[in-house]
């Protein structure tokens, strides 16, 4: 370079690396950050594919455990936004949902196969033993010449046992009544004078359907319960029956030994929730087939005091058509 004020020339001299550090730098970097991404590149890649192997394998794994009919709740499947574990959680549910309808089908085939044969059973062992208590009526006639304590006691087992021979699961009040005076002399037969029964109703309410076998199960329990366990005096119950409203109402009502408070908070609480007990099974039974038959409308209460007695009351709801399909569809105790 020439210099304008004195006659003098300047030259530099500048080593050649130094006009491509920069760009060798830049190339180095750069080639250092390629070589790295395609590293992370391909380890992404990688698990990546694992992963999709693995969900693959899993879901082979579930198909085949299906298929073979194994327990697939093992197969646990996190909460994540990824694909194939939404699509496992699905394959799961519905292997779920399809092995549990599968169990309740045969559930149902194995209770309606036992149904069946409870009920040929039942049809059968009734049967035999009606016709063999009218054997051993007439036996203990030809024996004795006249009839007897015995053949009275026969022909009213043998009434209860043709009325719950009948198919149909509703009677008439007046039947029901009718078996229950006769399950009353049997137990009269064998307590004696124990109990008296008195019986309030209005002939209305004989004609009025209702579930066979309501009466019978609250007197057996006041006398087993109430009337036997009294001390001294004749036990009295009252079974009042009447209609209010569109409700027919039964009570039962015993002068017998009462049952203590902390058991009859148990007995209360049994029949809401449903349970059998270890005693009262005839009451929770009872409740348990009136529930079925009319719903939570349909309902048991018992009041009872130690020492003084107890009461069941029923509530069973009523329809307006109830009374003229009784007439229309009832069958004979004779």
């Amino acid at each position: 370079m020439d210099s304008e004020r004195y006659q003098w020339s300047y030259q530099s001299a500048i080593p050649k690396i130094e006009f491509y550090r920069l760009p060798l730098l830049i190339v180095r970097y750069t080639f250092v950050c390629i070589l790295l991404v395609t590293f992370l590149g391909i380890l992404l890649a990688y698990a990546a594919t694992r992963l999709s192997y693995r969900n693959f394998e899993t879901l082979q794994e579930l198909m085949e455990a299906a298929r073979e009919g194994k327990d697939i709740h093992e197969y646990e499947v996190k909460e994540s936004s990824d694909y194939f574990a939404y699509i496992t959680r699905q394959m799961i549910q519905n292997f779920i949902e399809q092995d549990f309808l599968r169990v309740q089908l045969s559930e149902r085939k194995y209770k309606l196969r036992a149904t069946e044969l409870l009920a040929m059973q039942s049809q059968m062992n009734p049967h035999f033993l009606y016709n063999t208590l009218e054997t051993v009526n007439w036996k203990i006639m030809e024996q004795t010449g006249k009839r007897t304590a015995a053949n009275d006691m026969l022909e009213d087992l043998s009434e209860i046992l043709v009325y719950s021979l009948d198919e149909r699961e509703q009677a008439t009040l007046e039947q029901e009544i009718h078996v229950t005076e006769c399950y009353i002399k049997i137990l009269k037969e064998r307590y004696g004078e124990l109990f008296l029964v008195e019986w309030s109703y209005e002939e209305e309410v004989l004609a009025i359907p209702v579930v066979k076998f309501v009466l019978q199960p609250l007197l057996e329990n006041a006398v087993n319960h109430g009337i036997r366990e009294k001390e001294g005096g004749t036990g009295r119950i009252r079974i009042k029956i009447f209609v209010k409203g569109e409700k027919l109402h039964i009570h039962v009502v015993d002068n017998g030994a009462g049952i203590e408070k902390e058991k009859l908070t148990r007995l209360r609480k049994g029949l809401e929730e449903g349970r059998l007990g270890d005693s009262h099974i005839g009451i929770f039974n009872t409740n348990k087939r009136l529930q079925l038959a009319y719903g939570e409308s349909c309902q048991m209460k018992i009041t009872s005091r130690k020492g003084e007695g107890t009461v069941v009351m029923l509530v069973i709801p009523m329809s307006r058509n109830e009374v003229e399909t009784a007439k229309n569809d009832t069958f004979s105790l004779n």
